[in-house]
This record gives structure tokens, sequence and C-alpha cells, in this order.
């Protein structure tokens, strides 16, 4: 080969490096559904939680887990009369309360009520609506509380309120009724939190942060008079905090993920490979250099083998954009992912009242995993 072929074939080489950089968006995988290839999981470790079965009724997904293998679930009672709920009202589950925390060994489940809380002494009802940790694994929760307004009526107010490390109550930011009702949130490796919900002048979806201080900056706010299809691709479905401290989420149609920072820039990441059969998104979590894709089936065949349906779960390289693994099926709810001594681990809650952690069933048997004191205070 001559030095000219040569001089053309670096240039060449140079560009393709530079427009693979300056897009930012990383390939991703190939793969069909059909050329699936899902790897099973074995239990590296199953706990029966004491009293678990008598007072779990129902959680809110997602779950939430902290560095240590501890899970935070949202509860609420057994579901009763369903009232009408809008953009400014809370759930149509109004007594969502209690946070249950259970250790990472299982053998602790403990209660943080927010209406026993001394910051909301003065009102009827605190209704929970999400819950999220930061990295230091301190617990942040979405509050509506009832208020009275004009001519006797009531509406409701809502709140960012934050915890320590062990569970005490350190603040309260209420969110601005004009620019937002949030429904869900998630934290920032900075420190800022990205509120999910919509616009409460017009029924649009609203992504805004908040800064540690409280204040509200918004990031996207689009008006009723947009387009279905430019609300619709900027819609934020899932949302989980990578290792980078920036957050991942999925697209409205499921097919891709995006990231955002602190400052509201977001950019496409990579796309969703297609899974088998009728599995659908369902949630996203992040752990180390990957994220992983949880998916949902049920159909007359998985319910009459399970009495239900069953999990699957997509594990991403996030450098590269490429799926590296398909792990199931799981009989049970994801609850954590974690990747530890190059493998990935899953804790999963089965039967209501078991936790089990699963991995692959190649790897290892062992599995660390240190819990911490932690309770309800006033």
């Amino acid at each position: 080969m001559s030095l000219r072929h040569l001089a053309v074939l670096g240039l060449l080489l140079a560009l393709g490096w530079a427009s693979a950089d300056a897009s930012g968006t990383p390939a991703s995988d190939r793969s069909t559904a059909e050329s699936t290839v899902v790897t099973p999981l074995r239990t590296l470790r199953s706990t029966t939680v004491a009293e678990l079965r008598e007072s779990f009724m129902a959680w809110v997904a997602p779950a939430r887990c902290d560095a240590d293998g501890n899970v935070f679930l949202l509860l609420v009672p057994p579901l009763g009369p369903r009232g009408s709920s809008g953009p400014t009202t809370p759930p149509r589950d109004a007594e969502t309360r209690r946070v249950l925390r259970i250790s990472a060994d299982g053998g602790d489940a403990s209660y943080l009520d927010p209406a026993r809380l001394a910051a909301f002494e003065d009102v009827d009802q605190v209704t929970t609506g999400s819950i999220a940790l930061d990295p230091q694994g301190a617990l942040f929760l979405l509050a509506w509380v009832p208020e009275r307004g004009s001519f006797g009526r009531y509406a409701s107010r809502q709140y960012v309120v934050s915890f320590d490390w062990w569970g005490r109550y350190r603040s309260r930011v209420a969110l601005d009724p004009e620019e937002i009702a949030a429904g869900a949130l998630e934290i920032f490796g900075s420190g800022e939190v990205l509120l999910l919900g919509h616009h409460t002048g017009w029924d649009a979806e609203r992504i805004a942060v908040l800064h540690p201080g409280g204040r509200l900056r918004d990031v996207i706010g689009l008006p009723l008079e947009e387009t279905a299809q430019r609300v619709a691709s900027q819609r934020v479905k899932y949302v989980a905090r990578a290792a980078s401290g920036r957050i991942y989420f999925a697209s409205a149609d499921l097919t891709s993920v995006h990231v955002i920072d602190a400052v509201g820039h977001s950019r496409p990441a990579f796309d969703l490979a297609p899974m088998p059969g009728t599995q659908r998104l369902v949630g996203l979590s992040a752990a180390g250099p990957r994220l992983a894709a949880t998916y949902f089936e049920k159909t007359p065949e998985t319910e009459a083998a399970t009495g239900g349906g069953r999990y699957s779960v997509a594990v991403y390289d996030l450098k590269r954009g490429e799926r590296a693994a398909v792990y199931g099926p799981i009989h049970g709810s994801p609850l954590c992912y974690a990747y530890a001594e190059s493998e990935d681990r899953f804790t999963v809650l089965q039967d209501g009242n078991r936790l089990a952690v699963l991995g692959p069933s190649k790897g290892p048997t062992r599995f660390q995993a240190c819990g911490h004191d932690w309770a309800s205070r006033d």
C-alpha cells in the first residue's frame, strides 16, 4: 500500500472517530429478540423478613436500595374507594404513608411514618407519593399535605422532605404550586433533585430541577399547544442515577435511553435492544458502569405456570451503550441491582416476605452485604 493510500485511510479513520465522538451516542446492541441469549440466575442467599407478611400490604414501585443493600419500599394500605385526582391533587390512594426499610440481611424491618414528624404535626394527613435516596443513602420523599384555601376549599401542597443517613428528619422544602405538581423524584450525585410531573396551569409534562437550597429551576415545560409528538418525545418514563451522578431515563416509547445532568442538559445515550416475547419495560436501575432495564411479561402461559407474570433484566454497559447480558426468568419482584466483583446481582422479593439475592448461574456464591441500624424518629 502506498504512502498516499495510507494517508487517505488515516484521514478517513480520523473523520470517523471524530464523528462518533461528536455525536455522544454510543453504538447500540444490534441483537434481535430471536437471537437473545438469556442467562439463568441462581439463589446466592435467601432470608425470610420477620413480620413482613402481615404488614406488607402493597408497595409503590420503584423500590430504592442503598450501597449497602438495604431496601426501601413505599407502602400503601389495602385499596379502598378511589376518589378523583388530577395534577394538583395527591395520588388516588390518599392513605399512602409509611416507608419500609428492610436491612440488607433481611433480619430487620423498620418503618418511617411522615405523619409522625414534627414538621407535619399541625396537619391532619400526609400522603407520601414517591421516595428516593441520595448517593450517601439518605432518604428523600415527596409529600402531599392538604391545606385550606380560599372559600374554605382544600388544596394540596407539596414538599420535598429529606432525612439524614440514620433516618432522622433533616429538612422540608415547599414546591411552588403554580409551577409543578410532581409525581416522582430522583437525586443527582451533586445533590440537586430532579422532579417529574405536570405543570399545574396546563396538562403538560414538566421536568424541573430543585437546587439544594430550595430554588426551583425549570428544565422542560412544554405548553399545551405543542404537538403531541414533541411532548411525547420529551416525556420521562423511568429514571436511574448512575455512578457518574447523572440520571438516565427511558423515552416515552420505551425504545431508547437518554441521560440528563443537574443543569438540565439531556441527550440520547443508546437504544434498547429488542426483548423476546411480549415483555415490557417496567423500570431502570444503575450500578457501577452498568444500567439494568427490568422487563415484565404476563401471558396465559406464564400465569398458568407461575400464578402470575415473570420478570427479566437486560444489563447494558453505559460506556459502550451495548447490551452485556439478559437474565431470567425471575419469579418475584426485582428490587435492587448491584454490580460487584464483575458480576451482576439482583435482590428480589419472593412470596411477599422472602428476600433473595440472585446471581448468574456461573458466578461465585459469596455475597457480602452489611446493614446499618435505621429507624424512624419523630
